[in-house]
């Protein structure tokens, strides 16, 4: 009988120093925020607390305390992760305040689901960011990206107008053809497949060259249409008139001072001219009459 009990109090001895070593102190591995953490979003925020051990104890809740910069109490929830063992979530119960400092405390009476408590107590502290320096931030990129956007569009713009690129190219450049490729794509020499391109280019440009002569012609059509020089259809503040034309057929009335004054003297001497006569019989009647 001494023999079956000493056994089975090694046996609990055995277990008991397993277990402890198994389990040891409960430890805070890492935390985010870290302590000390600063620019944190102050929208939806939760602290994580990862330990060495399962911590999933309702009672846990009551050994965390979280406070802001004016050591008032911030409201929380107290939620353990199912699928990642050790996590502990502390989430805010609304949107923290911005550019604000809190400070996180849990107590040593945290305990592990096997009976572990903290050594000492964990203190976290960290602030938030002031989202009103990232708006200013971002419209400030915004109107560096935008102001790039229009320096990149007017270059686009001339390039496309002058029909040219960077080094004064073309745009419309002839697509080089690779006669040894061809040649041993169709299976014909490479004289043949150079003298076909060959003639493709002078067939385009001279296609290109008609063009270009038919369109002087149209243009010069239309110029002797209208009684135009080149010169003239290019300034847009040159006009053209067929004559000079008074100022009475626009619809103004106006006289100058010299005008007025000539046609006030044609009207009095063709009153003077009213009241004398060249007729010698009326001149003499008017006489008698006098007398």
């Amino acid at each position: 009988m001494r023999r079956i009990g000493a056994v089975i109090s090694l046996i609990i001895v055995l277990v008991l120093s397993c277990t402890t070593l198994a389990f040891g102190a409960l430890e805070l591995e890492r935390s985010y925020p870290e302590d000390g953490g600063i620019d944190y979003q102050a929208m939806n925020f939760a602290v994580k607390l990862y330990f060495n051990q399962n911590v999933a104890v309702k009672e846990n809740a009551e050994s965390v305390h979280f406070y802001d910069a004016d050591n008032k109490k911030v409201d929380f929830t107290v939620v353990f992760s199912e699928k990642e063992e050790g996590l502990a979530l502390v989430a805010a119960n609304g949107d923290l305040q911005q550019n604000m400092e809190y400070r996180l405390v849990v107590d040593d009476t945290f305990q592990s689901l096997s009976g572990e408590f903290l050594e000492e107590d964990i203190h976290i502290k960290f602030s938030t960011r002031d989202s009103s320096k990232d708006m200013t931030v971002n419209m400030v990129l915004m109107g560096v990206m935008m102001a790039a956007v229009v320096v990149l569009s007017t270059r686009t713009m001339k390039k496309s107008k002058d029909g040219s690129g960077k080094d004064g190219k073309d745009k419309k450049e002839e697509k080089k053809v690779n006669p040894y490729k061809v040649a041993k794509e169709k299976g014909k020499s490479v004289e043949e497949i150079v003298a076909k391109d060959q003639r493709a280019k002078e067939k385009s440009q001279l296609a290109a060259q008609k063009a270009k002569e038919q369109k002087e012609k149209d243009i010069a059509k239309i110029l002797e249409e209208k009684g135009m020089t080149r010169e003239e259809a290019s300034d847009p503040n040159r006009k053209k008139v067929k004559a000079p034309r008074p100022i009475k057929e626009a619809g103004s009335d106006y006289k100058s001072g010299t005008k007025a004054r000539e046609e006030a003297k044609k009207k009095e001497a063709a009153k003077k001219r009213a009241a004398t006569t060249t007729n010698p019989k009326q001149g003499k009647g008017k006489a008698k009459k006098k007398k």
